[in-house]
């Protein structure tokens, strides 16, 4: 269209107050931020407004996710999805401070919003669902790994005690979160396992936070379905127990590393989980596995201090082992052929 054919149209109910962003989307809807602390949304065509949405506080950005969906963030620090078909809100993430930028990424399937000075976090907003015990906080599509068990791509949440947060108080207190210490420990894989624990065990890790609610422990750590999250007032749930239920040994964890962090948000480490593709890459015994994880979050946290695993090394042991065990076997199958 030209110059000289664009028509300008004066928009029926329109913002109260100045208008922080316009974006267009599919089918001729426009989405429409505002400093009158709404969202609303246009079908443009028909000069029809099709939904509005509210927030505590003036929006300075919004973003499409598909034609039915949208994201939008303000001066109030929470990170909303809309749903125009059940004209219905959530908040999926929460800011300190005010959400400047809202983007959604459609590549990697995440939202991002930013407040600026590199603070930013990332959500992968597929997936969320709130059970008695066990959250999904983010999902990528499923896949087999390497033993042939489906990796569900996903963050399985547990809570010890009575308090049983809702996910928009679980993400609230993440964001609030800061990380004033962080654990690596190693158990053996199960009982009767206890012996090889020197080549071969789990790892996870521990970290403490610190919010309006008070101090909370952690446990981060990686199995062969999934990511597990857990939350205790007291550090040795975490780190003794796995989804309630008492660790596969009979021998209490060894901490391998710790260390006490300076300046670290629970929201970076949730971002670099989600930037690095760890809910994506799924288990694979020689490089994704557990201690491969676990190294990542420990380095991430403990940094400049890091853990001198090498995947590599447990290959070299694993095909010794192999070789060792191969060894009498082969030697009586030869004595029997010489027979």
């Amino acid at each position: 269209m030209s110059r000289s054919e664009a028509q300008e149209y004066q928009i029926n109910s329109p913002p109260t107050d100045g208008i922080s962003n316009v974006t267009f989307g599919p089918n001729n809807f426009l989405l429409v931020s505002s400093w009158d602390s709404s969202t609303r949304l246009y079908d443009v065509v028909n000069n029809h407004m099709r939904a509005k949405f509210d927030h505590q506080d003036a929006v300075l950005d919004c973003s499409f996710i598909t034609a039915t969906t949208a994201l939008a963030g303000g001066l109030d620090g929470q990170l909303k999805m809309f749903d125009f078909n059940t004209h219905s809100d959530r908040v999926i993430g929460y800011h300190q401070d005010a959400i400047k930028c809202v983007e959604w990424n459609s590549e990697v399937n995440l939202a991002v919003s930013g407040m600026g000075r590199r603070n930013y976090i990332a959500i992968d907003c597929r997936g969320f669902s709130n059970q008695t015990n066990t959250s999904r906080m983010g999902k990528s599509s499923s896949k087999s790994s390497s033993h042939g068990i489906e990796w569900e791509g996903n963050i399985k949440y547990y809570q010890y005690g009575s308090q049983q947060p809702s996910y928009e108080e679980l993400m609230k207190q993440m964001s609030e979160g800061h990380i004033t210490h962080v654990r690596l420990y190693k158990i053996a894989l199960s009982n009767l396992m206890w012996f090889a624990d020197p080549l071969f065990f789990h790892a996870f890790v521990t970290f403490r936070t610190v919010d309006h609610g008070g101090e909370w422990w952690w446990s981060i750590e990686k199995n062969q379905v999934s990511l597990v999250l857990q939350r205790s007032k007291i550090d040795t749930d975490v780190r003794d127990y796995l989804q309630g239920r008492k660790r596969r040994s009979f021998v209490n964890p060894k901490i391998l590393l710790g260390n006490t962090i300076q300046e670290l948000r629970f929201e970076s480490l949730h971002s670099y989980i989600i930037f690095t593709d760890q809910l994506r890459v799924g288990y694979k015994f020689a490089n994704e596995n557990c201690k491969g994880f676990a190294k990542k979050v420990f380095d991430f946290m403990a940094e400049p201090s890091c853990w001198n695993y090498d995947p590599n090394n447990d290959v070299k042991m694993f095909s010794s082992l192999l070789v060792f065990a191969f060894l009498p076997i082969a030697a009586f199958v030869f004595g029997k052929l010489r027979r």
